[in-house]
């Protein structure tokens, strides 16, 4: 279309020249939007987990404070909490002597089921 039928266009559906140059520029800018789409980066695929499980970890974090630490590091933090967490268990003599009591009781009946224990 030429300049001069769009005017008498515009004269005839009584619409003032902004009002087609902001509709122009609104095609534009949605023709420009599927040029944008086609360059943007290509988005890596997940990994599996799999894969994720089996890769080494080579620092890690503190569970006290956060910071970093080094793998060794960490190695070692994990052996001192582990040592920290383990306790002997204390048990009272009285209960000690009767868990071995039945023990032996339970030893017995295997052994001689006919003697009432």
């Amino acid at each position: 279309m030429a300049a001069s039928q769009i005017q008498t266009l515009a004269q005839r559906i009584r619409v003032d020249k902004w009002t087609i140059v902001l509709l122009l520029l609104a095609c534009v800018s949605i023709g420009n939007t599927g040029v944008q789409a086609a360059e943007s980066p290509a988005i890596e695929p997940d990994l599996p987990e799999e894969v994720l499980r089996s890769e080494i970890l080579i620092d890690g974090r503190s569970p006290f404070d956060g910071k970093r630490l080094t793998a060794t590091e960490y190695a070692e933090l994990q052996q001192e909490i582990e040592q920290a967490n383990v306790v002997e268990p204390q048990v009272a003599s009285k209960i000690r002597r009767l868990v071995g009591l039945i023990k032996l009781r339970k030893f017995i009946k295997q052994i001689l089921p006919i003697v009432p224990i």
